[in-house]
């Protein structure tokens, strides 16, 4: 265990109590994406349990049996749903951040078209301060 001890003023610190920053493109932390993939998830159980509900009741199951059935189908397809979802979702997000970087690009050679365009006598659009 290390020692905890006061450092005095000017001295550099031993332990820097910062996280690194975190870049990785997560669906989670998209915001329409968990919205999506959220209702995705509902509609399609609700949809496919009272489809299969419907089917086996209209079919003369007896309503216990129907209803287990249709559960197990809601929940199967609440599953595969959530699968799709993500996947689908996870190519929307890289294609976006892709938008972005390549947006980002342009901007940067513009801008650096315009600087090197731009000739030198030319005074800058900031003006250097003057200490007279």
């Amino acid at each position: 265990m290390a020692r905890n001890r006061r450092r005095r003023h000017g001295e550099p610190a031993d332990h820097v109590d910062a996280e690194p920053l975190d870049t990785a493109v997560r669906v989670a932390a998209h915001p329409r994406a968990r919205r999506q993939i959220r209702a995705t998830k509902a509609w399609a159980g609700l949809v496919v349990f009272a489809l299969v509900q419907y089917l086996a009741l209209s079919g003369g199951m007896s309503f216990l049996d129907a209803g287990v059935r249709a559960l197990a189908a809601g929940v199967a397809a609440y599953l595969i749903a959530w699968a799709v979802a993500v996947v689908v979702w996870r190519q929307i997000v890289v294609a976006e951040v892709e938008l972005l970087r390549r947006e980002l690009l342009d901007a940067a050679e513009r801008a650096a078209a315009e600087q090197a365009a731009r000739p030198d006598d030319q005074p800058s659009p900031t003006p250097e301060p003057s200490f007279s």
